[in-house]
């Protein structure tokens, strides 16, 4: 796990240089989503959106995909699904890497 001074720099960095309307986007596993979210509000970065990243629809989050901005407005979530299933891409993760991966 990284060090929470380092996600405290990033994130008062990340603040100093966005314009008002930017956006931070980070993948970063459960637990250190959490703690970025919570770190996020001192710098008034407030979460936007969350994807839950899972394997399949049985299986808990392994990652997040959140999004951090200065306005704080009530937050989309959301779930992403790797697996419909054993070896086979849910259509909405081909979707969002077909423009990475020349298989989908």
């Amino acid at each position: 796990m990284q060090t929470p001074i380092f996600f405290e720099l990033m994130l008062r960095q990340a603040a100093e240089m966005m314009n008002p309307k930017g956006l931070l986007w980070l993948i970063l596993p459960v637990k250190q989503a959490e703690f970025v979210i919570q770190q996020a509000v001192r710098w008034k970065l407030y979460p936007c959106r969350r994807f839950q990243i899972c394997s399949d629809a049985q299986k808990p989050a392994f990652r997040q995909l959140i999004c951090l901005g200065f306005e704080d407005v009530p937050v989309r979530r959301d779930n992403v699904y790797i697996y419909a299933a054993q070896g086979v891409y849910t259509t909405q993760y081909q979707m969002l890497l077909k423009e990475f991966f020349l298989a989908f």
